[in-house]
């Protein structure tokens, strides 16, 4: 970064935005706290807490590596392609067993179906989710793709063609991406990324929404017609969101905590009244426990993790970092966002919460995101340093 050509800046760690970093932390503390409590299993090393605890301890250090690797020399095309294009193949095999009904599982390799989803590859010990990290990549492969394209291509007549293709190439890869998502069901994963998508695109056509956002736009509406047609979950998710036992008692939950809550660890929700509370429902149990004033606590750090990331976007030099940049806030946004409207009954769907739910693979690639943009945030420090 200082000229040598070299991927790693040690000094990166010491520049990045450190009230983000600390927000950060304060919500994977907070995480292990809340699935440790929802956890009433007996105390193991296979218990979820322990292994929360496990998945965080990784996710800081990755979050650290990532920190002092500079994001633009992993910003490069024909990687972020076939990373992309790997990933699409295992969406494909989780798809068609999906659509199937398939179970195969050998020797601890196999395909994991969890409450009729089938989104977990397992390959021996590691078990991951292939939407989780391919939303990662489409975001680093768009806002690299919309980067190379400048204002002033789209008036040469002669780089017509060229934005087109670039366009074509985005929407191709968004469009696989979510219809084989859909296909497991994962029906939150891709609702963000559309979401996501939409917001870099947008960011980057401000002044030419008619040429560009409008072609996407339209393809997004045929996608979502023909999942309302042939995708039952997710035609049955909005339609009766609120009215789901989930919801419901999600809602209770929440309520019964009162101002102060009921003390950590002394929650009632977690004994078999409402399923996935470590994970689709952290917020119930947290506001649960600790009230209304913990609750609310709790939405001001995760708003400040948010306005950070989005003020990293603000400051970072135009092209690729900003819109990467952006592209992850939001991302992180669109997924708190959905984890309140879960939880409030006002669309009945899974909805992990980045860095506080349960989980190994989410984790790690919320970390991954966080690394990159306290790297974005550093990289704009030291040049204005050096200004």
């Amino acid at each position: 970064m200082k000229g040598n050509g070299s991927i790693f800046d040690a000094n990166g760690f010491n520049r990045c935005d450190k009230t983000m970093l600390s927000a950060a932390l304060i919500l994977i503390t907070v995480g292990i706290v809340f699935v440790f409590s929802a956890d009433n299993s007996a105390l193991s090393l296979a218990s979820k807490g322990v292994k929360q605890i496990v998945f965080s301890i990784t996710a800081v250090f990755t979050a650290v590596l990532f920190t002092i690797i500079d994001h633009r020399k992993i910003g490069n095309e024909q990687f972020l392609k076939n990373v992309l294009i790997f990933l699409l193949i295992f969406l494909g095999i989780l798809a068609i067993f999906a659509t199937f009904k398939i179970n195969l599982s050998y020797n601890g390799f196999g395909i994991w179906k969890i409450n009729g989803a089938y989104r977990w590859i397992i390959l021996g010990p590691i078990s991951f989710q292939p939407s989780v990290f391919i939303k990662l990549f489409l975001i680093m492969f768009v806002s690299l793709k919309l980067s190379q394209i400048s204002d002033r291509e789209r008036r040469i007549k002669g780089k017509l063609l060229d934005t087109v293709t670039k366009n074509r190439e985005i929407i191709i890869f968004s469009l696989l991406s979510v219809l084989l998502i859909t296909a497991q069901p994962s029906n939150s994963v891709a609702m963000s990324v559309v979401f996501v998508i939409l917001a870099v695109v947008g960011l980057k056509t401000a002044k030419t929404i008619a040429k560009i956002v409008t072609p996407i736009i339209l393809a997004t509406v045929v996608l979502f017609v023909l999942v309302w047609n042939f995708n039952a979950n997710f035609r049955d998710r909005i339609l009766e969101a609120g009215n789901h036992y989930q919801s419901r008692q999600a809602l209770l939950t929440i309520g019964s905590g009162g101002l102060v809550g009921l003390g950590i660890g002394g929650g009632e929700a977690k004994y078999n009244r409402l399923p996935e509370i470590e994970n689709d429902y952290i917020f119930a149990i947290i506001a649960e426990e600790t009230g209304f004033i913990g609750a609310f606590l709790f939405i001001v750090a995760y708003a400040v993790f948010i306005f950070c990331g989005f003020r990293t976007a603000i400051n970072a030099e135009a092209g690729f970092s900003k819109l990467l940049a952006f592209g992850l806030s939001a991302n992180y946004a669109f997924a708190f966002l959905l984890h309140l409207f879960v939880n409030l009954g006002f669309i009945s769907t899974g909805a992990s919460l980045p860095f506080v739910s349960y989980g190994g693979t989410a984790v790690i690639a919320d970390a991954v995101s966080l690394g990159i943009l306290l790297n974005i945030s550093s990289i704009k420090k030291y040049e204005r340093i050096r200004l």
